[in-house]
């Protein structure tokens, strides 16, 4: 290969990484997305409740805390744009105060290190019930991230969505509340 190409390809190899590494600060607002459609489980499921979960600080969740409540297990890593992308967005859903009492969002990261947890939350200021695995069950196990689970208190899976969504959408909080009066 000439000194031409190599010129041109190292050319397209910056831009392709100057491209990359801007879309990766590019902040994607929730209103990107559409309001999520939780796909209901074709045959009842029930999902493991009382696994371990540290926040950024390493303290234990308490799952008693869920009792007689809807949950929202959002499975997401820091490393992931669309995962990062739709983070406001639950993080409005998690501070809605017509939801307060009867709906509990955990943002779990599934990242290696509880580190790159703490990192992103302090790096980026987000007001979000994150938390880290130690060890995640295999329920929670999908082939994508960001992947969803909306279930009651007893674990009984109510429907999942995998991909970006606006959680915070006006539809979706109706759906909720529709939910909790059941």
């Amino acid at each position: 290969m000439g000194r031409r190409q190599w010129g041109l390809i190292i050319l397209l190899m910056a831009v392709w990484i100057g491209a990359t590494r801007y879309n990766a600060r590019v902040r994607l607002t929730s209103g990107s997305f559409n309001a999520p459609k939780l796909v209901e489980p074709a045959l009842p499921r029930k999902m493991a409740t009382g696994w371990t979960l540290l926040d950024s600080n390493g303290k234990s969740f308490d799952w008693s805390t869920t009792k007689n409540k809807l949950i929202l297990v959002n499975m997401w890593a820091t490393w992931c744009p669309p995962c990062r992308a739709e983070l406001p967005s639950l993080a409005d859903l998690s501070n809605d105060a017509t939801l307060s009492g009867s709906l509990v969002v955990l943002c779990v990261s599934t990242d290696d290190r509880p580190e790159a947890l703490k990192s992103f939350l302090s790096k980026n200021k987000l007001a979000l019930p994150a938390y880290f695995a130690p060890e995640l069950p295999s329920d929670y196990v999908t082939d994508g991230i960001p992947a969803t689970f909306l279930m009651n208190s007893d674990g009984q899976l109510l429907g999942s969505e995998v991909g970006a969504a606006n959680w915070s959408a006006p539809e979706f909080i109706e759906q909720i509340k529709a939910r909790k009066s059941e």
